[in-house]
């Protein structure tokens, strides 16, 4: 009995994660990056919160599964700093609207999100399977992330480059 109250104590925490992701982004995605330029792989908008609450279900299922194991400390810390580092890319990216930082934060989660995988492993298979879609869409977030990054380069950038095409280089 107490298993399946963690169980559905871990699923509610997760989505409640994703979900508060999803109330603070709103306002910046319906607005900033629905005006920025993206590549034509680029999901539509209203995918990325089905995609994610998935993606928290997994994540709630495998932490419940290596919950149940011996020796499970390790796995759980790599995973609170998965999660603080996703919740911190969603204000970098979409509060701060900084790209670059936003893509050096995301390569550090992307490492974090190796390493709880890898963390899992070592204590179940299964656990670790479900935290692959997890490293794969934040792979595929950093590509997007620095695609559109590098199709939106801030103002100052902009003049930098025309500046370096029009007067030549300097001796």
């Amino acid at each position: 009995m107490f298993a399946a109250l963690q169980l559905v104590a871990l699923i509610v925490f997760f989505e409640a994660i994703g979900l508060i992701g999803e109330f603070l982004t709103r306002p910046a995605r319906s607005t900033w990056y629905a005006s920025l330029r993206k590549p034509s792989w680029t999901p539509s908008e209203k995918l990325f919160a089905p995609v994610w609450g998935v993606l928290y279900l997994l994540m709630a299922i495998g932490t419940w599964i290596v919950l149940q194991l011996p020796y499970h400390n390790t796995a759980m810390a790599w995973l609170v700093g998965l999660l603080i580092l996703n919740f911190m890319w969603t204000y970098v990216f979409f509060k701060q609207k900084n790209m670059q930082s936003a893509f050096a934060e995301l390569t550090i989660l992307w490492i974090m999100a190796v390493v709880t995988t890898l963390c899992f492993f070592s204590l179940s298979v299964a656990a670790a399977v479900l935290m692959l879609p997890v490293v794969a869409w934040i792979t595929f977030a950093g590509v997007l992330n620095i695609q559109v990054w590098m199709m939106n380069p801030p103002s100052n950038e902009i003049g930098a480059r025309h500046d370096l095409v029009s007067k030549g280089p300097t001796l």
